[in-house]
């Protein structure tokens, strides 16, 4: 019995696939990708296709980026409009709990952008002027995930981004510089 047991659970561990992004794996055809999802496409181009979707109880952008027919990237640009400025550091602070139960420990990798801010004793004040991009890094053996608060024109901005290891080589411009901690 001990015996058919093991063979039970081994056959269920070897045989469990936990999806790169969302339930997609790095590489798949932009075709098997749209087959995959659930959500209704906003928009779509050539290596692009974007939804709109709720993501752990927030409104999201879900874009899903290819490049020669392999995806190759993901995100969540979340949406959620708060009344408060601390409200956007809690919505944070929550993805970062979802995304550490997940994957476990991230790295903190906050930058200061300006560091003659005068907010150096208010991150969420010194995020909404651009002064401080709130980030957090996680590692899956094929994934890099990344977790970033940042302002643009007194706006919050949270987004996720799901980067392939294997593809991270066609990762260009700005989401080169976020898979890289280069912001």
């Amino acid at each position: 019995m001990k015996y058919i047991l093991f063979l039970v659970l081994f056959f269920y561990s070897t045989s469990a696939h936990s999806a790169d992004f969302r339930n997609t794996d790095w590489g798949m055809s932009k075709e098997q990708v749209i087959k995959t999802e659930k959500a209704e496409i906003l928009k779509e181009s050539k290596n692009k296709v974007t939804y709109v979707e709720t993501v752990v109880n927030y409104p999201a952008l879900l874009v899903y980026k290819f490049e020669d027919n392999m995806l190759i990237w993901g995100s969540n640009g979340f949406k959620q409009v708060n009344d408060t400025d601390d409200e956007y550091l809690q919505d944070f602070t929550n993805f970062n709990t979802v995304l550490t139960n997940k994957y476990g420990k991230s790295k903190n990798l906050d930058k200061w952008t300006n560091k003659d801010s005068e907010y150096k004793d208010n991150p969420v004040s010194a995020v909404r002027e651009g002064d401080l991009v709130m980030w957090r890094s996680w590692e899956t053996p094929t994934t890099v995930i990344k977790l970033i608060m940042y302002g643009y024109g007194g706006n919050f901005n949270i987004d996720t981004y799901y980067f392939s290891k294997k593809y991270s080589d066609k990762t260009s411009g700005i989401f080169a510089d976020i898979l890289n901690d280069k912001l």
